[in-house]
């Protein structure tokens, strides 16, 4: 699987999503033995609206940022969070290589939407989808962005039906998303 692919499907289960063959470990045990896995964490900033909160952690090697309500949303807390890898691929390809993934390795994957825009001077591919996490259904939004040989995904996440209740938070926490 290219890294770009284990990257992504990373982000999601790290708002706990389930895998359809893989358990999340051992997903996460695979990325990071990747090269170029992390490279790029800490290159940037994001930040937490009143009401959330961010922090950095680790999980099994894998970098993370996240940025999540201090409070449930329905069953859930929204979240945001953002991976790193070095990539060769073009921001294109990033997307179709991540698109691919999804749909093989996401429990419950249901592909919705797809655009892309700007955020902050540079070109981003977002991709909505719909995810299983331990039985609670999700609703998702994932951006991809490729900047000088590292791609970044910033994967927004809240329970079925609660995405637009988190939209306007979603939207600042990602618009304040900046390279170094």
């Amino acid at each position: 699987m290219k890294l770009s692919s284990l990257i992504l499907t990373t982000a999601v289960l790290l708002t706990a999503c389930h895998r359809k063959t893989e358990t999340a470990e051992e997903l996460l045990k695979e990325a990071a033995k990747t090269p170029g896995v992390n490279v790029g964490h800490g290159n940037y900033t994001i930040t937490a609206p009143e009401g959330w909160t961010e922090f950095d952690t680790t999980f099994s090697g894998i970098k993370i940022t996240f940025v999540q309500s201090v409070e449930p949303v329905g069953q859930f807390y929204p979240s945001v969070n953002v991976v790193t890898a070095s990539t060769k691929l073009d921001l294109d390809a990033y997307e179709d290589d991540n698109l691919n993934a999804m749909e093989q390795k996401i429990g419950g994957y249901k592909f919705l939407d797809k655009g892309a825009g700007q955020l902050q001077g540079h070109g981003v591919r977002w991709i909505r989808f719909q995810s299983a996490v331990n039985g609670i259904l999700m609703d998702d939004k994932a951006y991809d962005l490729v900047s000088e040989g590292v791609g970044y995904v910033i994967t927004c996440t809240a329970g079925r039906g609660y995405f637009n209740r988190s939209a306007a938070a979603f939207d600042t926490i990602v618009n304040s998303f900046t390279l170094k």
